[in-house]
Order: structure tokens, then C-alpha cells, then sequence
């Protein structure tokens, strides 16, 4: 699995909830990529790594499902 940028994220969040949204280009203080350890969450939830296309769709599904 390839790393993602923060914009990746951010257009792969925003294309199903607000496609017309603009936001800020990334600025020098930003990181260009995040790394995390999930085998804490494994262990204790079962949590495993998806794509990010799934993560986005269940995550608009919840935000749909529980409005403001």
C-alpha cells in the first residue's frame, strides 16, 4: 500500500460530500505524509488496514447517517 498525502485524503473526502469545495493548498509547515502503527488497534479491535476509497465510503455513509 502506497503512503497518501494530505490532499490525497482531503480530495478523496471531500469528492463524495462537497465536490465544489476548494481548500488551501499545502503550505511548507505541512506534512506530506503521515505514518501510523495500527497493531495496537488490531490487537484490541480488530482493526485492519482497507483502501482509502472504502474508509471514505463508510465514513460518508456514518456522516450521512448522523448530521451535525
Amino acid at each position: 500500500m502506497s503512503p497518501y498525502g494530505a490532499s490525497d485524503l482531503a480530495e478523496e473526502t471531500r469528492d463524495p460530500l462537497a465536490p465544489d469545495l476548494q481548500y488551501a493548498e499545502r503550505r511548507n509547515a505541512d506534512a506530506e505524509y503521515t505514518h501510523v502503527d495500527i497493531s495496537k488497534a488490531n490487537e484490541l479491535i480488530w482493526y485492519g488496514p482497507t483502501t482509502i476509497q472504502d474508509g471514505v465510503e463508510k465514513l460518508t455513509e456514518w456522516y450521512r447517517k448522523n448530521p451535525g
